[in-house]
């Protein structure tokens, strides 16, 4: 067999090698082509989507309002009761503007209109409707809370209501359905969930606008975007669009982990096809290394010294018989060997180097090393100003093996254009030739360059470092390695000042921001306390007729409501107060035990007054077996107080107030305060726990209070180490518990 076919076996040998290296390229490459190809194909869909429901809204324009203007004068029209089924609608009404009794309508026979427009639906309604064009409202919740849209228009006079239901939405979402969770989702103009394969979410109306893609579509963007989704509970690759003429939504979602799992399918099809390959190879190089035995085996045996840690290890004298091509490997080996040495001698000075690099010269230390190790003439780290794209500054120069001042140099005409795309910039030679504009590489007569981009961790090019020689430069793929080395220590330590600088200056903002804060409630209530003390008093003693009848008992009324108002104001300022020391850290807990059963009595007589004028019966429900509290007893009546309060505040008269103690499976020690009032919405939970959050439409317009009481009893029971939890329905009633974490037992402790 003739060499050149040996060469050539041998080279489709040595091809596994790279082969084995770049295994895991096709999955990145899968998995780049999946994400491109699910970006274009779910864009489409939502595009397709929402020109559906274009077509769809511009239909339900015109027939409500051909519909809406022959109702509100009177005139029949044929078929509208087709019209009606094909579109959704569950009726037309035409109410009067004054006060939406209901003149005129036109319905199926399932969803009659009322006789007068419900009072809050009304007015939200008439603010929206307009002469001039058909408006659609967002999705709210329909008569029997179903979630519905209304489509509104004033026609002479009147106005024209329309209650479409979102039954065909829904089945748009619900016909894109592809891999095993992919789905459709249609927003509202304000991104309520009109369309989700969640029923519960579609009831609901949920908010979704804290999802990125439904805040692009309600900002009027179209896209595609990867993001975290609760629904899920993963990360989804989404297409997502807006519908422009009702300002709707619609988003194409698919679980990442889709993309990744047919991505690692193909990798495993390449990693099948590698072991294949390997062992075709193991099978034609045994018969091979049969042939090329001996000279092969001078080779592979200093190679296995080399790899042992003989950096000396070398091929000695191949036999004359032998073809000349080997003797050709066995001085080009030698000198690879020698190559490698000296590259190796290099990485490790390079690497010990780089371990030692520490304190606030980093980038100096950093530069020296390299021009010490690679002999460069030029070596420079720099940076790119924040503010400033067209200048590079250098945070370490060295030239001709010394330290010189750094300096500030435009990019434009320079090798770093081609680094600020994020591209390593190599040229062993020609390096003016290729940037003639350069006045660094002129003055500094330089040949090779190479210059490596710094990253911040959003991928973007923040500095580059680089090193530069005035002569060609031979083994430039080992400079190279050399500059990535030290390119990822420096480009951590440009990222750790950056990182570092942003945190202390947003640490110092925020501390000073809540200081003030605590320091202005804190002194505004301290300033409130004397002149509201004078007011208590002296209407104390007018309301009491101290001295004598007063001459119109109007004086007496006023002087009482006077009275009232100030009590009222001072427990603001103590809530105040409280909240304040709270924030600024100067509550502490001092523990004790408590008897449970005579600190909830206490409460409830506390309280029992306040009951009987508002006509609410306050129960304590007695335990046995319960163990002691280890608490702060006052700040544990606080707590309490304060949620009875609120529970006989918010309960109507007759209704009732049930309070209870007792052991949940964790041992934890739980108070309960239950009611049979207003009941809060689940979406207004969260607020009524920040601080002076209210439901505006319930809590601030028929009872006083300033919205501290439960976030205060949340900060305390946050220093106990325990949590609040509220379950509440509206019109139904709302049970706040207060648990104690099991550690807070005396059994615990004992």
């Amino acid at each position: 067999m003739k060499l050149r076919y040996l060469l050539f076996l041998s080279l489709a040998l040595a091809s596994l090698v790279p082969v084995v290296l770049f295994g895991f390229w096709p999955y990145s490459r899968a998995l780049d082509n999946a994400i491109a190809d699910v970006s274009e194909r779910h864009l489409l869909l939502a595009r397709n989507i929402g020109a559906a429901l274009e077509r769809y809204e511009q239909d339900v324009r015109a027939v409500f309002k051909l519909l809406a203007a022959n109702t509100a004068r009177g005139v029949e029209v044929h078929g509208a009761n087709a019209l009606l089924k094909n579109l959704r609608f569950r009726h037309i009404c035409i109410a009067a503007l004054e006060d939406g009794r209901v003149l005129h309508t036109l319905k199926n026979q399932v969803y009659p209109c009322p006789d007068r427009v419900p009072e809050e639906r009304f007015k939200a309604l008439k603010k929206i409707a307009s002469p001039d064009k058909v408006v659609f409202s967002g999705v709210m919740p329909g008569p029997e809370g179903n979630p519905t849209l209304y489509v509104v228009w004033i026609v002479d006079g009147k106005l024209a209501i329309g209650a479409v239901t979102t039954d065909y939405i829904v089945e748009i979402g619900k016909a894109i359905t592809f891999g095993k969770r992919g789905h459709a989702a249609i927003v509202d103009q304000t991104g309520k969930a009109m369309a989700h394969p969640l029923p519960s979410w579609r009831r609901a109306m949920k908010d979704m606008t804290a999802l990125g893609p439904v805040k692009n579509m309600i900002s009027g963007k179209t896209g595609v975007m990867i993001f975290y989704t609760p629904a899920m509970k993963a990360d989804v690759i989404a297409g997502y669009t807006f519908v422009p003429g009702p300002g709707w939504g619609v988003m194409i979602p698919q679980p990442f982990d889709e993309l990744k799992k047919r991505a690692n399918e193909i990798r495993l099809y390449a990693l099948s096809v590698i072991v294949a390959g390997v062992l075709v190879a193991a099978v034609l190089g045994w018969f091979l290394t049969g042939y090329l035995a001996k000279p092969v085996l001078a080779v592979v045996n200093a190679a296995r010294r080399m790899a042992a840690g003989e950096r000396s290890a070398r091929v000695g004298v191949i036999s004359k018989h032998a073809p000349e091509e080997f003797e050709i490997l066995r001085k080009n080996f030698n000198s690879m060997a020698d190559a490698i040495a000296d590259s190796l001698n290099k990485l490790t000075r390079l690497a010990e180097a780089v371990s030692r690099i520490d304190g606030e010269d980093t980038f100096r230390q950093l530069i020296g090393n390299l021009v010490e190790i690679s002999g460069a003439d030029i070596a420079l780290v720099g940076e790119s100003p924040p503010d400033d794209d067209a200048h590079i500054r250098t945070l370490s120069l060295f030239v001709d093996g010394a330290e010189a001042p750094n300096t500030t140099y435009a990019i434009a005409g320079t090798p770093y254009e081609k680094v600020a795309t994020g591209k390593d910039c190599v040229y062993a030679s020609g390096a003016q030739d290729m940037f003639p504009g350069d006045p660094i590489l002129k003055d500094w007569n330089i040949e090779s360059y190479v210059g490596i981009p710094l990253l911040d961790p959003q991928q973007k090019v923040t500095g580059v470092i680089a090193i530069m020689f005035r002569g060609p430069e031979e083994h430039i793929g080992v400079i190279h390695d050399l500059l990535r080395i030290m390119a990822n220590r420096a480009e951590s330590e440009l990222n750790r000042q950056r990182v570092e600088s942003e945190r202390l200056q947003a640490l110092f903002e925020a501390q000073q921001a809540n200081r003030a804060k605590t320091d202005f409630l804190a002194n505004m209530s301290h300033e409130f306390r004397t002149p509201l003390n004078s007011i208590l008093g002296f209407s104390s003693i007018l309301s009491s007729e101290m001295f004598g009848p007063h001459a119109d008992e109007r004086y007496l009324e006023y002087s009482k409501n006077i009275n009232e108002s100030g009590a009222h104001l001072l427990e603001i300022i103590t809530d105040i107060l409280d909240i304040s020391k709270i924030e600024a850290g100067e509550v502490t807990v001092e523990e004790i035990e408590i008897d449970h059963h005579n600190m909830l009595t206490a409460c409830c007589s506390m309280v029992s007054q306040r009951a009987r004028q508002a006509d609410v019966t306050v129960e304590l429900k007695k335990s046995k077996d319960i163990p002691k509290l280890l608490a702060d007893e006052r700040q544990v009546k606080q707590i309490v107080l304060n949620l009875l309060a609120n529970a006989v505040k918010f309960t109507p008269p007759g209704g009732k107030v049930v309070i209870s103690i007792g052991l949940n499976d964790k041992d934890e020690i739980g108070i309960s305060i239950t009611d049979t009032g207003i009941g809060i919405a689940a979406e207004d939970i969260p607020k009524i726990l920040e601080p002076f959050g209210q439901v505006a439409d319930i809590m601030s317009r028929h009872h006083g209070g300033t919205g501290l009481g439960l976030p205060i009893c949340k900060s305390l029971i946050d220093l106990h180490g325990g949590r609040l939890e509220i379950d509440s329905a509206i019109k139904t009633g709302t049970t706040v518990t207060v648990v104690f974490p099991a550690t807070r037992t005396s059994r615990a402790t004992a």
